[in-house]
């Protein structure tokens, strides 16, 4: 039998990488949504679970999801959860023209007045600079953009270190190391290691 407009709720989008939150309570995704238009968006794994797509549509409580700021033809941004509350969204700008490198962390467990906009997530942090790929281990924030590895304090926004020429594409949390894969093998490096600044 089909589905009516309203239950097809994942027809009506495209998802970007799917990003787990560390003790996988949440899920995150930076949709392409028609207008054109990159509408990150978080949620809940337990209301999903139990909800099924009724979740997607936003009828549960508001503090199981969260709509963070758009980007005007323009998705699939770097993200990476800190923790199971605060998500770091990457580039500043509203549309695709104007984005620069940069990082934005919302708290998704808090709720803050927009005025006109309605509500949103609180922004804890916004600063320039990381670009590329996220990841994050021990509450900071790495980036493999440009230069190479770089390393921020997500509270402060300070860059704290480099590896100038290491562009990591994966992290194996279980081992606690970046992994850079390239066509002449594999390099590694912990992330509890120091960094050298740079």
């Amino acid at each position: 039998m089909p589905k009516s407009e309203k239950e097809a709720a994942w027809a009506h989008s495209f998802h970007g990488a799917l990003h787990l939150s560390p003790g996988g309570s949440r899920l995150a995704s930076d949709t392409w949504l028609w207008h054109p238009l990159g509408q990150p968006v978080t949620w809940d794994l337990a209301r999903w679970f139990a909800d099924g797509e009724s979740a997607w549509h936003g009828e549960q409580p508001p503090v199981e999801y969260r709509l963070l700021p758009p980007c005007e033809y323009h998705w699939n941004r770097p993200m990476v959860w800190l923790d199971e509350a605060r998500i770091v969204l990457g580039g500043l700008g509203d549309d695709d023209e104007a984005v620069v490198p940069g990082a934005r962390v919302f708290d998704v467990t808090r709720m803050v007045d927009l005025g006109v906009h309605g509500s949103g997530s609180d922004e804890t942090a916004t600063f320039g600079g990381p670009e590329g790929r996220f990841f994050a281990a021990d509450g900071l924030l790495y980036s493999a953009g440009g230069p190479g590895l770089e390393i921020w304090d997500p509270t402060s926004g300070a860059r704290i270190g480099s590896v100038p020429g290491f562009h990591p594409t994966h992290h194996d949390t279980v081992r606690r190391e970046l992994v850079q894969l390239t066509a002449d093998g594999v390099r590694r490096r912990p992330t509890t290691e120091s960094l050298p600044t740079g």
